[in-house]
C-alpha cells in the first residue's frame, strides 16, 4: 500500500482558524467527530498554540520532515492539488478522470464550516 504525503493547512487558513477557534480550550471540545478533531489538531498537535505563528510553522516543518523520514521514498507522494490530478492518479494507478480537478473547501468554505462547528460546539 502506498502512502500520501499530506502537507499541513496553509497560512491563510490558519489565520483564519486562529480567529474562529480562539477561546477554544481542550475542556471545551466535545465528543463528536469534528469538535473531537479540532481538539487533537489545537490541543495535541499545536498543543494550544493557535497564535503562535512560529510554533504553527516549526510543527508544520517537523511533520512534513518525519513523515518524509519515515515512508520510503518510493511510497510518498508529496502532492500539491494545483498540480492536478496526473502526479496523484500516476502514483496511484489509476486513469485520470476528465475534467480539472474540483476547488472545493476553500478558506470562505472552511471558515463557514469552522464557525458553525464552533457555534455548535459552545452551546
Amino acid at each position: 500500500m502506498k502512502s500520501l504525503g499530506v502537507s499541513l493547512a496553509s497560512a491563510p487558513t490558519m489565520r483564519s482558524a486562529r480567529r474562529r477557534l480562539s477561546g477554544f480550550s481542550s475542556a471545551s471540545v466535545p465528543s463528536a467527530p469534528f469538535p473531537r478533531m479540532i481538539g487533537k489538531v489545537i490541543f495535541e498537535l499545536f498543543d494550544g498554540r493557535m497564535h503562535d505563528k512560529d510554533h504553527l510553522i516549526a510543527v508544520y516543518r517537523a511533520h512534513n520532515a518525519e513523515v518524509r523520514a519515515v515512508i520510503p521514498p518510493d511510497r510518498l507522494l508529496v502532492y500539491h492539488v494545483a498540480d492536478g490530478w496526473r502526479p496523484l492518479c500516476d502514483f496511484l494507478g489509476v486513469q485520470v478522470p476528465d475534467g480539472e480537478t474540483p476547488k472545493v473547501n476553500s478558506r470562505e468554505e472552511f471558515g463557514a464550516h469552522i464557525a458553525v462547528e464552533v457555534a455548535k460546539a459552545m452551546v
